[in-house]
Formats: C-alpha cells, sequence, structure tokens
C-alpha cells in the first residue's frame, strides 16, 4: 500500500481542514518524519489512516465520536492510498451534532471506499489483505507500540508477512533464504576444515623447527665443550 494525500476536517486537536500530501513529501526523499510537541496531533494522523481505512482507531478506550474535535458538529477523512498500482480513496465522516449544536444522542458515522469516484461494495480490509490488528503490528505503530510485530508469535508474523508480500512471493522468498543459508553452511565447512589444516601444519612446521632448534643447540654445546 503506498498513501497520497490525507485530508482531515475537526479530528482531536486538529480543528478545521488540515491536508497531508505524502506524495509532496516523499519528493524529497524516501524516508520522512512525523515530529512535533505533545498534543501536536502526531498520534491524530496515525488514528486518521485507521479510521479512514477500517473505522477503527488503536485508543481501545475511545469511540469514533470521541475523536471529534470537541466542540465541533463533525469531524471527516479523506484517504487516498493505492494498492498494487489501482487508486481508492477511503473516506470517513462522523456527526455528533445538529445544525443547531445539539448532541446527538446517536452519533451518525458514514464510510466510504471509492475507485474512480465509484463508492465499492468491498472494504479496505479485503483490498489491504490485512486485519486491522495485521494493520496496526506493521503499519500504524503508535508511541510505545514498535514491539508489537517483534513480540508476536512466529505464525502470526508469519500470517501477517504472507499477506502483505503475497503467498507465492514469500514462498519464493523462504526458497531463495534456505538456499543462501545451505550455501553459507557449506562455506563455514570448507573454511573450518581449511582452518583445522592450516592449524595442522602450523603444529607440523613448529615440531620440525623445534627439533631443528633444538638439534642446533646441541651441536653448538658439543663444539664449546670441543674449544674449551
Amino acid at each position: 500500500m503506498r498513501l497520497h494525500d490525507l485530508r482531515i476536517e475537526n479530528l482531536t486537536s486538529l480543528r478545521k481542514k488540515h491536508q497531508l500530501s505524502f506524495d509532496e513529501i516523499l519528493l524529497e526523499g524516501d524516508l520522512f518524519a512525523i515530529t512535533g510537541a505533545t498534543g501536536a496531533g502526531k498520534s491524530t494522523l496515525l488514528a486518521a489512516v485507521g479510521l479512514a481505512l477500517y473505522g477503527n482507531h488503536y485508543k481501545s478506550t475511545l469511540n469514533q465520536a470521541d475523536l471529534v474535535t470537541l466542540g465541533e458538529k463533525f469531524g471527516k477523512i479523506e484517504l487516498e492510498f493505492s494498492v498494487q498500482g489501482k487508486k481508492y480513496l477511503a473516506s470517513w465522516e462522523c456527526r455528533v451534532r445538529k445544525a443547531n449544536g445539539e448532541l446527538l444522542k446517536v452519533p451518525r458515522i458514514k464510510r466510504v471506499l471509492f475507485q474512480n469516484a465509484q463508492a465499492l461494495d468491498i472494504s479496505a480490509e479485503e483490498v489491504l489483505g490485512l486485519s486491522f490488528d495485521q494493520f496496526c503490528k506493521t503499519v500504524i505503530l503508535n508511541q510505545g507500540q514498535f514491539s508489537r510485530f517483534l513480540t508476536s508469535s512466529f505464525t502470526e508474523r508469519k500470517d501477517i508477512l504472507e499477506k502483505l508480500f503475497q503467498g507465492e512471493q514469500f514462498s519464493l522468498m523462504s526458497k531463495t533464504l534456505a538456499a543462501q543459508m545451505k550455501h553459507l553452511a557449506h562455506q563455514i565447512s570448507l573454511y573450518e576444515s581449511e582452518m583445522k589444516g592450516l592449524d595442522q601444519h602450523s603444529l607440523e612446521d613448529f615440531t620440525l623447527w623445534k627439533s631443528q632448534v633444538q638439534k642446533w643447540k646441541k651441536e653448538l654445546e658439543r663444539d664449546e665443550k670441543k674449544s674449551l
């Protein structure tokens, strides 16, 4: 998945309209960081992506309506993204107040996925191939949750990677890595054999050298005795 554009209106601390163009940011480099003071809205950007795609967010203690900016009538998110070259628009809107400002008893939440301006019957989860929990472990890693993927079980990590890279590609990757590991193991075995051989030669050379030195020493000792 590739993010292209994020438009937010009245979401937590981000009151009124805000826009973030990932395409423009990535023109300056392949990597970027979201920085800012506490309460500036860094986590809100991550929450907005999750809400637009899944209608969910990582803060389990809050519901969707709680993320609408305090005092505003509604909150809105539009996220443009692409998967395998196909572009989509995920929209989310939550209305918490009536036109006169009175609070609604039940917030009105609307979420739609578009492609070429046409509403789709499928969900973003089906397009991405990842559940919200898997998405959080690999894409949205909020503060204090960077180890979620690393601490997952082997089966969970394998399931996520297969969905991210697709089954056939993941299997091919596994076979390639297995072949490389086998080749490296063979190389290590050869090097160990060569090292053992080298050590043996060194030992034999040292033994011969020691024997020759001892012989020379004895001859010198005899010569010294004769000279006396």
